[in-house]
């Protein structure tokens, strides 16, 4: 019996151990990149928690829950935010959809040279809400110098989307 087969298969067997090895050792490092990533994003949805403390937004209970490059997202619970017809009233839907492409923008931008303002806020209420907590997603479609462009999405707790809004903020120099 040639031992040259039994060789190449143990070549082989170490090659593959080695490459498993570096192979792990790139997750080990992008695992880690993700963790501080995930950390860095984290510290800035609490900023902003406590930037928003006392404000109109407080008021109505909108939270910041999650963030990542190209997106950020809220809750708001409907409570006390009802018409006289016991539904959702629009202009709550439309203030959480332009705070939270406000809350985005500002994670954008250095908030010690600029300020973020809401120019345009255009939304279509799809469906109707009485009770519970709605879940806001803005995502941004544009990222100029002096403007954002974000695709707001408002669902309820059982993921129907109740509006769909268009929100445009100005960049601004602070003075």
């Amino acid at each position: 019996m040639s031992l040259v087969p039994i060789l190449a298969l143990g070549s082989w067997l170490l090659a593959l151990g080695s490459w498993l090895l570096v192979l792990g050792s790139w997750l080990l490092v992008l695992g880690s990149w993700f963790l501080v990533l995930g950390s860095i994003f984290y510290n800035m949805i609490e900023k902003l928690n406590t930037l928003c403390n006392g404000t109109f937004i407080s008021f109505l209970g909108i939270e910041f829950t999650d963030a990542g490059h190209d997106f950020i997202e809220a809750t708001m619970p409907v409570d006390n935010k009802l018409q006289p017809m016991g539904l959702l009233h629009g202009g709550a839907s439309l203030a959480l959809a332009e705070t939270i492409a406000s809350g985005g923008s500002y994670l954008l931008v250095d908030p010690e040279k600029y300020d973020v303002l809401g120019l345009q806020v255009s939304g279509n209420h799809l469906s109707t809400v009485n009770k519970g907590t709605l879940l806001a997603r803005a995502e941004i479609i544009h990222r100029g110098k002096k403007t954002h462009v974000w695709d707001v999405k408002i669902r309820d707790e059982s993921n129907k989307l109740i509006c769909i809004t268009r929100v445009t903020m100005m960049i601004v120099r602070k003075k």
